[in-house]
């Protein structure tokens, strides 16, 4: 009877000792960004130059600079497809953490090829990309991108989790360098300028209002003292009292774009913070993977990576606003 109680235990104790705990790896992946949010932020960047032409309601713009904007709203409508692709590797991968994790197959992976070229062209048309998005950088985003598909056609489950982890260390680092290039040498200062710039046509539009007022009212009480007019910068005297109706409209269209690219601008420095938590997260997925599907690993990497987590998640809100 003994015996058979012993060899019951040791059945439970090897059965136990194989369960595994996904926990951490699971808290990783779901802190992905929104892909379709971080197109929203890719395309308000493409439209700047668009929104450039269009704040230039004084034509200060000449018809050299005009064209230069126009050429460049076609480039960025390219560039689009390439960032999206980045960002789409970065979800992706983290996502298929989470289902090897759970001894899921992994089911798409985006191009290796698409990827690596689409970076390539941007680096080479945008100058303030081209001396950080170096050919080192742009293959390290190509191996992440790479190793997934290669998740996909070996059909490889939980077995393969800490290799993938400990491979894709580097290379998903600079996956993450890369985005945060993208984010704060374009994206951010792109969408700052258009907010100045629209800023400056909600004044212009205000001292325009104050125009056509003051013009109404002259006209009404010819007796009504004309200093508000008299005041005003001459290029605004010379355009003449705007319809005030039509005025108020395109006030009303400014407040709504200032508003939306505030919370662009918000969204995109909140990624960035994002961004830092999420690499520091994956190291700490690197430095514990030999035990990571354990109770006690899965226990003590979630120590490490809970306030990281926490932090990442509380910064993605932000983009979930635009």
């Amino acid at each position: 009877m003994n015996s058979r109680w012993l060899i019951i235990l040791a059945g439970l104790f090897l059965i136990s000792s194989c369960v595994t705990d996904p926990s951490a790896v699971t808290s990783f992946s779901a802190i992905a960004p929104d892909a379709t949010k971080l197109h929203t932020l890719t395309v308000a960047y493409a439209n700047v130059p668009d929104q450039l032409i269009a704040v230039d309601v004084m034509k200060t713009l000449s018809s050299e600079n005009t064209e230069q904007l126009e050429k460049q709203a076609k480039e960025r409508n390219q560039q689009i497809t390439a960032i999206d692709a980045l960002n789409t590797v970065l979800v992706s991968y983290m996502q298929s953490l989470g289902v090897l994790a759970n001894n899921g197959l992994v089911q798409t992976s985006p191009g290796t090829t698409d990827v690596t070229a689409g970076l390539t062209a941007l680096a080479n048309a945008v100058p303030e990309l081209r001396t950080t998005l170096t050919t080192n950088v742009i293959a390290g985003v190509g191996a992440v991108s790479t190793f997934l598909g290669d998740l996909v056609t070996s059909g490889y489950r939980q077995a393969q989790l800490k290799n993938t982890i400990a491979k894709c260390e580097a290379p998903f680092q600079s996956l993450i360098s890369v985005e945060k290039i993208i984010v704060t040498k374009g994206i951010i200062p792109e969408l700052t300028n258009i907010q100045d710039r629209t800023k400056r046509l909600a004044e212009m539009t205000h001292a325009l209002e104050i125009n056509a007022s003051a013009e109404y009212t002259k006209a009404s009480i010819p007796h009504q003292p004309t200093s508000e007019v008299d005041s005003l910068n001459p290029v605004l005297q010379g355009s003449g009292a705007a319809d005030l109706a039509s005025l108020l409209l395109l006030q009303r269209s400014i407040t709504a774009d200032l508003s939306a690219l505030s919370l662009q601008i918000k969204a995109a420095n909140e990624y960035v913070t994002a961004l830092d938590n999420i690499a520091k997260a994956h190291t700490i997925l690197y430095n514990n993977r030999e035990k990571i599907l354990t109770k006690d690993g899965a226990k003590s990497a979630l120590t490490q990576l809970t306030p990281l987590v926490k932090d990442a998640y509380t910064a993605l809100e932000a983009l979930k606003n635009i």
